[in-house]
């Protein structure tokens, strides 16, 4: 297995913050012990946490302050290959399993996209995974299984930490955290005015751009030109890498 050393930045929090316990399980037993559900889709199932799909984070909104912290998690992961099944740091994130059936290292902390290696040979399918990340002394190491995957320096608090299955199932038996937790709170009024959209479900405000099989097609960037029609879209062909591909409309999108 090839050992990824990265280093990362210090990143701000805009956000205000209250201190809370040093040692918190979230998920023990198969059972929420100290944290809500109800703003995701996750679900309580007989002997664990289950959450699938897009825009459906396990989370419980604690940003892990700087200094040493452990964290530990058992989960199982169903609709396992090319999933980009993750445990996320603000926007950074440790892959499961990326379209090409690696695990990886995504993010601005890793400068980019990092393959990692075969992921079934680390994460065997269906069956239950212990993760572990563990920082000491500005060192975080990334284990499966009790074993070293990746290790990475960073300089600074995380924004937010919890799972992401994404187009996989994934089922959660423990999750834990061991460090000094501070809660985060939007400076923002939850009465604010400003209008929001979650457009994971609205599928009429979605436009295919392109699809091709096989192939992984990165997120497309958009512009839309003065005249109010034109529009400019670039993607590559690959998850962070490959060739670029450029489109022109003049319909407007």
């Amino acid at each position: 297995m090839r050992m990824i050393t990265i280093g990362m930045l210090a990143c701000a929090a805009i956000f205000s913050v209250c201190v809370s316990a040093d040692d918190r399980g979230l998920i023990q037993n198969g059972r929420v012990t100290n944290m809500t559900l109800k703003d995701s889709d996750w679900r309580q199932a007989a002997k664990w946490i289950e959450g699938a799909g897009v825009g459906n984070d396990l989370s419980d909104g604690v940003t892990l302050e700087a200094g040493d912290f452990r964290i530990k998690a058992r989960l199982r992961m169903l609709k396992q290959s090319g999933n980009a099944t993750s445990f996320f740091l603000g926007l950074n994130h440790f892959g499961f399993e990326g379209a090409r059936d690696t695990m990886f290292l995504s993010g601005p902390f890793f400068g980019g996209v990092k393959l990692l290696g075969p992921a079934e040979q680390v994460v065997p399918r269906g069956e239950w995974i212990d993760f572990e990340m563990v920082c000491k002394a500005g060192v975080i190491r990334f284990l499966m299984n009790n074993k070293e995957q990746a290790r990475a320096m960073h300089a600074g608090p995380f924004e937010r930490i919890g799972f992401r299955p994404w187009r996989a199932t994934m089922q959660v038996q423990q999750f834990s955290v061991r460090s000094k937790l501070v809660k985060i709170t939007p400076l923002l009024s939850r009465v604010y005015t400003i209008p929001t959209l979650h457009l994971s479900a609205q599928k009429y405000r979605q436009v295919i751009v392109d699809r091709e099989k096989g192939q992984y097609l990165g997120h497309p960037t958009t512009v839309l030109l003065g005249d109010g029609k034109t529009m400019l879209i670039v993607y590559p062909k690959g998850h962070g890498k490959g060739g670029i591909v450029y489109k022109r409309i003049t319909d407007g999108g």
